[in-house]
C-alpha cells in the first residue's frame, strides 16, 4: 500500500513541532489533521512532542499503533511509574523493541523488557536486545538463542551486535555456561570459545559436538593436499588460548572421534607444538618427534633425510626445518622453493651471523626479509646491502629488466636507496639509472650521472658526442658508459 502524502499544512506543522516552535493550538491542530489523514508517522511525531495538551495526551494514550505507543512511552517527562506499568502490561514485541532504541531507558526499564523477552521470546525483541548492548545477561542469552540459527537473514548491524553479545557473555562467569547451551552457529561458537569462557568440560564437549565437529568432519573428508590439517588446527588454535591449556583433553577426544591417531598427532602438533603433542596425544606414530627433530637435530645425515621427506611427502616438516640452526644455506636452497617468503624470512632469526644464509634469503624473499629482519642477520649490515645490490644488478642484466615497474627494477631501487654513500651506485646498469632519472626518485641518480660526466667527459665535446651515441643501447654500468666514452 502506497504511503499517504501529507497535506502541505500538516507538513508545516510537523516542522514546527520538530523545531519546538509550538503552542497548544498547533499541537491540537496537528493531531486532528494526522488522525483525519490516518497518518501514523505524523501521529508518532506528535506523540513525542513536549507540552501536549491534556486532550491530545489522552488521545495519544488510547492509540494502539506501535509507532505511536513507542513515541509515547519514550517521550520526555513521562511519569516513571506509568511507563513501567505500561511496559509490564505491554505484550507487543514491536512496541518493546522500539522502546529499546531510546537512550532514556533506565536499568529498571531494561529489566522489565528483558523479562518480557525471557517469558515470551520473539525475533523482533531479540534483535533489539542485542542491538541495545546493555540488556540484562539473562535476556541476552535468550536473544542469542533466538538469533543463533538465523544469522544469514540478519542485517550486518544485527549480526555485529550479536557477535558482540556472545563475546560479552563469554566473559561473564555466571552466564557463560548458559550461552554454551544455546549456541549452534559455528562462527559464533568459535568466537565464544576464543575467549576461553569458564564452562565445564561437559558443557564444552556438548557445545563442540553440536557446533564444531561437523566442520572437522567436512574438512577431513576433503583432504586437499594436507591443507585440511592446517584449517582444523587454525580453528582449534584460536580456542586453546595463549597458555595452550584450555580444554585440551576434550578437544583431543573430539579429534579422535573423527580422525585416526596419526592425523590427530599432526593436527595437535600444529595447535600446541610438537613437544606438547607428543605427550598429550600419546603419539605412537613418531610424527611429533619427527617435527621436534626437524627443528633441533644437529646430525646432518638426519637433516638430509628429513629434507627429502619434507620435499617428497611430508610438507609439515618444512617450517620446523627452517627453524633448525644447523640447517646450512645449501640445504635451505633445496627447500626454499617449497615454502612461502614469510616462512623463509622468519628463518633468519635462527641463523644470525650466517652471511651466506642471509644472502640466500634476502635475494629470494627481499621484501619479507627487510620487513622482518632489517639486515640484522648479516654480520655487517652495510656489507650485506652491497652483496644484495650485486645480486640485484646481476639479476637485472639477466632478465633485461628495462621497465621501471618491473619487480627486479623496484628491488634494485629499494636496495640502492638504502645505501647512504653514492660511490657504490656507479656500478648500477645505465639502463636502470636512466629509468630512475625519470622517476620521483630522480635527484639521487641525476647527481650520480652529473658527477661521472664531469669527472670523465670534462670539456671534451668529442667525448660527449661519443657518450651520446653509446647511451642509446649501452648494456653496461653507468660508470662503464662514461669511461668507455672517455677512452674512444
Amino acid at each position: 500500500m502506497a504511503k499517504a502524502k501529507k497535506s502541505n499544512l500538516l507538513e508545516a506543522l510537523l516542522e514546527q513541532i520538530k523545531h519546538k516552535n509550538t503552542s497548544p493550538e498547533i499541537l491540537a491542530g496537528a493531531w486532528h489533521l494526522a488522525i483525519r489523514q490516518k497518518d501514523v508517522e505524523a501521529m508518532a511525531a506528535i506523540a513525542a512532542a513536549d507540552n501536549l495538551p491534556d486532550s491530545v495526551l489522552t488521545a495519544v494514550k488510547a492509540r494502539v499503533e506501535i509507532p505511536v505507543a513507542v513515541s509515547y512511552l519514550t517521550r520526555g517527562g513521562l511519569d516513571i511509574e506509568e511507563r513501567r506499568a505500561r511496559f509490564r502490561a505491554e505484550e507487543r514485541a514491536g512496541v518493546l523493541a522500539g522502546c529499546l532504541e531510546s537512550p532514556g531507558l533506565t536499568e529498571d526499564d531494561r529489566e522489565i523488557i528483558g523479562a518480557k523477552l525471557v517469558a515470551k521470546p520473539t525475533r523482533a525483541l531479540a534483535e533489539a536486545t542485542v542491538k541495545a548492548g546493555n540488556m540484562p545477561a539473562a535476556a541476552a542469552v535468550v536473544a542469542i538463542a533466538q538469533l543463533d540459527s538465523r544469522t544469514d537473514s540478519l542485517t550486518e548491524e544485527v549480526r555485529r551486535a550479536l557477535r558482540n553479545q556472545v563475546l560479552r557473555l563469554a566473559n561473564d562467569d555466571q552466564y557463560a555456561g548458559e550461552v554454551s547451551k544455546v549456541l549452534t552457529n559455528r562462527e559464533l561458537t568459535e568466537r565464544f570459545l576464543s575467549k576461553q569462557p569458564k564452562i565445564s568440560e561437559e558443557e564444552f564437549t556438548e557445545l563442540f559436538k553440536r557446533a564444531l565437529e561437523e566442520q572437522i568432519v567436512s574438512l577431513s573428508d576433503q583432504r586437499h593436499g594436507g591443507r585440511y590439517i592446517y584449517r582444523i588446527s587454525g580453528m582449534l588454535r584460536n580456542i586453546i588460548g595463549d597458555d595452550q591449556e584450555y580444554m585440551n583433553v576434550p578437544m583431543i577426544a573430539a579429534l579422535r572421534r573423527h580422525l585416526d591417531n596419526d592425523t590427530v598427532a599432526k593436527v595437535w602438533t600444529e595447535v600446541a607444538g610438537a613437544t606438547k603433542a607428543a605427550t598429550e596425544t600419546a603419539d605412537t606414530s613418531g610424527y611429533s618427534q619427527k617435527i621436534i627433530s626437524a627443528s633441533t637435530t644437529t646430525d646432518q645425515d638426519e637433516l638430509n633425510t628429513l629434507i627429502g621427506e619434507a620435499i617428497q611427502t611430508e610438507q609439515s616438516l618444512l617450517e620446523p626445518l627452517t627453524k633448525n640452526p644447523s640447517l646450512t644455506s645449501e640445504q635451505m636452497r633445496q627447500i626454499i622453493g617449497h615454502i612461502d617468503e614469510r616462512t623463509a624470512a622468519l628463518s633468519l632469526k635462527h641463523h644470525l651471523g650466517d652471511e651466506e644464509f642471509a644472502t640466500l634469503i634476502y635475494t629470494t624473499s627481499f621484501d619479507q626479509a627487510v620487513s622482518m629482519d632489517n639486515w640484522k642477520a648479516f654480520p655487517d649490515k652495510n656489507r650485506g646491502k652491497l652483496i644484495v645490490l650485486d645480486h640485484c644488478i646481476t639479476q637485472w642484466y639477466k632478465e633485461g629488466s628495462t621497465s621501471y615497474y618491473s619487480t627486479t627494477s623496484r628491488r634494485l631501487s629499494d636496495v640502492s636507496n638504502l645505501l647512504k654513500e653514492t660511490e657504490h651506485l656507479d656500478s648500477l646498469p645505465w639502463g636502470f639509472v636512466k629509468g630512475q632519472m625519470e622517476s620521483y626518485n630522480a635527484e639521487r641518480y641525476v647527481g650520480l650521472v652529473t658527477k661521472l660526466q664531469t669527472e670523465l667527459l670534462g670539456n671534451d665535446m668529442k667525448k660527449w658526442e661519443t657518450a651520446e651515441v653509446l647511451a642509446n643501447d649501452f648494456t653496461g654500468s653507468v660508470r662503464e658508459l662514461f669511461t668507455t666514452a672517455s677512452k674512444l
